[in-house]
């Protein structure tokens, strides 16, 4: 193992030997497509086909990660981990057809985890660390104020306002974060050497709660200032809280000549994330709430370590990730998940006798 085992076991702190750091990034490039099949407003609103093109919200993004390990004596080691566990980037065009639902989301959650690691025997090693968790939030989507305007008074005085649905669109721009309220949580790690080429590794994340205050920034066209005689769609203060999911997860590793066979089943709790619900500091804006209902999911892989020359590893990787959506009812365009297949390929090159390269 190497320094990132902070994140994935602390126990593993036990095998590493003096000092060492680890900085690595990745650049991911998702990709979503969506085919519009006869999209329509509800009955109420005349069940018109919604005006708009097909768009890829998938937005690129990049992600970097940090770990420091020593080892303090012979049994104990210390380490400091820095990366981003959560997160999720897709944007559209704000004139597209899915625009009511969603435009912008763009949300990071940076995780500061210190970690100790004690060997018990020589085949038995635990760890533990803590999680500090920062999130930065941006929600954004189109509004149909004349929607709105057709649900609180007549087709005909909306046409008079000029704010028939589809034809008086406003936007809703939401941010925040939890700087002033840093979230806790908490991993634990028990690595087993079962002999003195199989060892077992088990995994525990907690569920964390992340509670965001922001403000809520509304452009309301002239044709709908009906809305502020109720009070509505003013600039305000807001706040959301969501429950990040557990993990728990089985490694194998079995180091047979110059082949390392791995293994890895993994579970994670996404059944705290049920719904989102933002809370404003204006009394008459009701609350904004969206249903997501998702599953608890398990990841399988399983992949081979190949030691071709005494500098030179090479790596290929296997999995499959389960969806926590649990059906295309709950698939958003905020989050428009599916079942993954995962193939990997990398190598590792020792560039000198301080220094390797992973790519």
């Amino acid at each position: 193992p190497d320094a990132s085992t902070i994140w994935f076991n602390p126990a593993g702190l036990t095998d590493l030997q003096g000092e060492q750091i680890v900085i690595g990034t990745h650049y991911i490039i998702p990709h979503s497509k969506f085919t519009n099949d006869g999209s329509s407003a509800a009955t109420i609103l005349g069940s018109s086909p919604l005006t708009g093109d097909d768009d890829d919200g998938g937005s690129p993004a990049v992600v970097p990660n940090f770990y420091w390990a020593k080892q303090i004596d012979e049994d104990l080691s210390f380490g400091m981990g820095f990366n981003a566990p959560f997160g999720l980037a897709t944007e559209y065009d704000d004139d597209w057809v899915g625009r009511y639902h969603a435009v912008i989301s763009d949300l990071r959650i940076v995780n500061f985890n210190p970690s100790l690691g004690y060997r018990i025997s020589d085949n038995l090693s635990v760890g533990g660390g803590v999680n500090m968790m920062l999130a930065d939030v941006i929600l954004s989507r189109v509004i149909d104020f004349g929607a709105i305007c057709v649900a609180q008074f007549t087709p005909s005085i909306c046409q008079g306002l000029g704010a028939l649905p589809q034809g008086a669109d406003g936007y809703g721009d939401l941010t925040g974060d939890n700087l002033d309220d840093i979230s806790l949580g908490y991993n634990l790690g028990l690595k087993i050497k079962l002999t003195d080429s199989i060892s077992l590794g088990f995994s525990y994340r907690s569920e964390v709660d992340v509670e965001v205050d922001g403000e809520a920034d509304f452009s309301v066209p002239s044709a709908a200032s009906f809305v502020f005689d109720g009070d509505l769609f003013l600039d305000t203060g807001l706040q959301a809280e969501v429950t990040l999911p557990a993990s728990f997860s089985i490694s194998y590793a079995n180091q047979v000549d110059n082949l390392t066979y791995l293994a890895d089943i993994t579970w994670t709790g996404w059944s705290s994330f049920q719904e989102l619900v933002i809370e404003y500091d204006n009394p008459a804006q009701p609350d904004s709430i969206e249903l997501y209902e998702w599953d608890d999911v398990y990841r399988y892989s399983v992949g081979i370590d190949w030691q071709y020359e005494d500098d030179t590893i090479y790596r290929f990787g296997l999995s499959y990730d389960e969806s926590p959506v649990p059906d295309a009812e709950r698939r958003t365009p905020r989050l428009p998940g599916n079942d993954r297949t995962w193939v990997s390929l990398g190598f590792n090159v020792k560039a000198t006798k301080y220094m390797s390269i992973d790519v």
